[in-house]
Order: structure tokens, then C-alpha cells, then sequence
């Protein structure tokens, strides 16, 4: 049961990131930002649903996350990644709310252009560990 949520959740967040490279294209950049964001929570809830562990109901879940860098029974590769996508996971939270909402403030997408392009990168790095991380608990 644990094993199919937890790839269905990381699917979802496959689905999340593809939209995101077609914005990227057309310089939807605020676009690339909420749907990276989404990518990436989706992402780390499926590693929450895969080890068993009731993440809090939230956008950003980057301090429950920055946990699994303790856990003895998950790779050291990934451990040693923790950190850096905990830091993803918050930066990308902290500004999904302009991203989506920042023509209420006067923010135009090119706002957003250089954390787009960055986003792209790093969450589909994250995405990857992940399902690689998915792979090696349900061997």
C-alpha cells in the first residue's frame, strides 16, 4: 500500500515538472515557480509516504525533511543530499505565494527568471534522488 502511494505521489510530481519546461520556453517564469514548487513537495511527501511518516499538511516541509539526514537506514548518498533539498523545498515555498499571486503586487514574470531557471535544475535533480531513493526501499 505504502510502495503504490509513494509512486504514485512521485508520478504526480513528474507531472508537476513537465509543464514547468514548456513555461520555461515561453517565459512564464512565475509559472515555473509555482509548478517547480509543487514538484518538489509532491516529491518529498512520496519519500514521507514511502518511509511511513505523517508530514505536516503544508507547502513547506523542509524541516521535517532536513530529518531523514539522521536516519542510519537510508543511503549515505541521499543523506548527504538532504540539505541541500530541504533548502530547495523552503526557498521554492517561501515564494510560491508571489509566484502565483505577484500581479496582485506588481510582479511581472521576468520577476521570477533567474529562480526559474535555477528551480528547473535543482528540482529535477530532486526529483531524481527521489525515485532513485523509492527504488533502493522497495527493491
Amino acid at each position: 500500500m505504502m510502495r503504490e502511494k509513494a509512486f504514485l505521489m512521485l508520478k504526480r510530481a513528474k507531472r508537476w515538472l513537465s509543464p514547468a519546461e514548456v513555461e520555461l520556453k515561453k517565459g512564464h517564469f512565475d509559472n515555473v515557480i509555482y509548478l517547480c514548487q509543487m514538484c518538489v513537495e509532491t516529491a518529498a511527501k512520496a519519500v514521507f509516504t514511502a518511509l511511513g511518516i505523517d508530514y505536516p499538511k503544508e507547502h513547506d516541509v523542509s524541516m521535517v525533511f532536513r530529518q531523514l539526514s539522521q536516519r542510519d537506514d537510508l543511503p549515505l548518498w541521499f543523506r548527504k543530499n538532504v540539505f541541500t533539498i530541504s533548502a530547495t523545498i523552503k526557498s521554492l515555498a517561501e515564494i510560491r505565494g508571489d509566484a502565483a499571486y505577484g500581479y496582485e503586487r506588481g510582479l511581472s514574470p521576468v520577476y521570477f527568471k533567474g529562480k526559474a531557471l535555477d528551480s528547473i535544475k535543482a528540482v529535477a535533480s530532486i526529483l531524481n534522488d527521489c525515485e532513485k531513493l523509492l527504488r533502493e526501499i522497495f527493491k
